[in-house]
């Protein structure tokens, strides 16, 4: 299929570096970092909760900062 796309000025250079160390197109090339991304998106587990508290339990995607937390608090306060 052909498409025409923009990309960020960074994953264009992630892509065309990969095809460059391979020998292979662009196309392929983001063909191939969009498979991989589809895979491990895949084989992620579904939100984890902790097995006595029921709570969710974080995947590490971002860091809860003391910031974070008083916001929180404040806003249950608010309520």
């Amino acid at each position: 299929m052909r498409l025409t796309i923009n990309l960020d000025e960074d994953l264009y250079a992630v892509g065309k570096g990969l095809a460059q160390a391979e020998d292979i197109s662009i196309s392929k090339a983001i063909n191939r970092l969009l498979r991989r991304a589809t895979e491990l998106h895949a084989q992620r587990p579904s939100a984890r909760r902790h097995p006595l508290y029921g709570l969710k339990v974080s995947k590490g995607r971002r860091l809860i900062t003391a910031a974070d937390v008083r916001n929180a608090e404040q806003e249950d306060d608010a309520r």
